[in-house]
């Protein structure tokens, strides 16, 4: 299956933890000698199980929401949050204690994304091979959804996304035969959609909100066979009115192909409609990831590509990895191999680059970021978070300080009483064999 801009970014940002130094482009290709399979970077000899390296924690590196009418994203998700401010200087993130029954295993264990819903709060993300979701009631104690008839199993089958819409929940994810899409009532019994290979084969899906026609999906198309340096994939949506029955959108080599590699990694409501994020280019060992890249749709079904503009989406090595509704009107954040990994736009349209660097931002992966009514909030790797008042100057509130356990901040969520962020911790340097995590933020 599709590896993913987050799956192969977080693969990178491993060595980069373990050197505890920025890693140049250039000196890629000397720490690996397998060709990199969906990204623009390597993929290591022995890989992290299935789906963990499409999502691992996510799709290398995923994720967020808003609109006319403002809906708050929610890591992964894109659901309506509360307004309160979350997050009142100074304070502390502190991780709910491990219990091993829940969020550990013989396996590696990883929440990829967070919503507010159901009893209180639905997370997903994958247990080894397979898909795995969990709830509560207060972001405190956790429960494991049971895989009642096999819903989650069959390989590779791990949860990238999820967003409150449809009959309640809807989560998106792949599995041995392509894209796989879950729907719940409650967040706690959840029922797998029948597979469409016209629809769902031959892709990737990273990122699924409420918006457009119903749900909004976006993800790219599998390399095929040939995973050696270079291929061709593109960008590609779905649409779906209840998140039962789901539509491709016509491909336009124009909107969504090109010469190199085009992904999308998130969507949002925002802007003209809904806007979404990733980058295009990508697979030369100097050039890793491309550009940034950003598309435009009023209904979701008809798209429309921003043109590039090198002096904010380029020159090279650069990756939009989450959009959220917030700022001066859309704030989307990603990695950079500088320090300035964070854009802002008023309509979606017009894009502007942060002018100054993002402390503790360099060749760092920010991996989701949400608006508050105070703000603006972003997390990522090496635990590290942020937050903004206006999308363009960033304080970093915190970073991981106990040492190298691979620990991965991957959603962030909001509500009336703070923030509420999972991931994953204890991950080797190929980003498996780690527990789930979650961290609340405590005034």
């Amino acid at each position: 299956m599709s590896t993913g801009l987050l799956s192969q970014l977080d693969t990178y940002y491993s060595w980069i933890d373990e050197a505890q130094n920025p890693i140049h482009p250039d000196e890629v290709a000397s720490l690996i000698d397998t060709p990199v399979r969906e990204l623009a970077v390597p993929v290591p000899a022995n890989p992290r199980p299935g789906w963990l390296t499409a999502v691992a924690a996510a799709a290398t590196v995923l994720v967020l929401v808003g609109g006319a009418a403002l809906l708050l994203r929610v890591t992964g998700s894109d659901s309506p949050v509360a307004t309160t401010p979350p997050i009142d200087l100074p304070g502390i993130w502190s991780r709910i204690p491990h219990d091993e029954a829940v969020l550990g295993g013989p396996d590696g264990q990883v929440m990829v994304s967070v919503t507010v819903g159901g009893p209180g709060f639905v997370a997903v993300g994958g247990d080894g091979d397979d898909a795995a979701a969990w709830t509560s009631v207060d972001a405190v104690t956790w429960k494991r959804v049971p895989d009642e008839g096999n819903v989650f199993g069959g390989g590779d089958t791990g949860m990238s996304s999820v967003t409150v819409g449809g009959p309640g929940f809807v989560a998106v994810g792949g599995d041995g035969a392509g894209i796989a899409v879950w729907t719940s009532v409650d967040g706690v019994k959840w029922s797998r959609v029948v597979h469409d290979e016209t629809v769902f084969g031959d892709a990737s899906v990273f990122s699924v909100i409420e918006g457009g026609p119903g749900l909004v999906a976006v993800g790219s198309t599998e390399p095929g066979d040939n995973r050696s340096m270079p291929f061709n994939v593109d960008a590609v949506v779905w649409t779906s009115v209840d998140g039962l029955t789901w539509s491709r959108v016509p491909h336009d080599e124009t909107v969504f192909g090109g010469e190199e590699n085009q992904y999308i990694n998130d969507v949002t409501v925002g802007g003209p409609g809904l806007v979404a994020v990733g980058y295009d280019g990508c697979c030369t060992w100097d050039n890793p990831l491309g550009v940034a890249a950003v598309w435009t749709s009023i209904d979701g079904v008809v798209w429309s590509r921003v043109p590039h503009d090198e002096s904010v989406f380029g020159p090279s090595n650069d990756a939009m990895v989450s959009v959220t509704a917030g700022g001066p009107g859309l704030v989307a954040v990603g990695y950079s191999f500088g320090c300035r990994p964070v854009w802002t736009s008023i309509d979606g349209i017009t894009w502007s680059r942060v002018p100054d660097d993002v402390p503790g931002a360099c060749n760092r992966v920010m991996r989701d970021v949400i608006a508050t009514e105070s703000g603006l909030v972003a997390v990522g790797h090496g635990a590290a978070s942020w937050t903004s008042v206006d999308g363009t100057n960033w304080i970093q509130i915190y970073e991981e300080v106990s040492g190298n356990d691979g620990q991965r901040m991957l959603s962030v969520t909001a509500t009336d009483s703070g923030l509420v962020t999972v991931g994953a911790v204890g991950l080797n340097i190929t980003g498996s064999n780690g527990d789930a995590a979650v961290w609340l933020w405590n005034d």
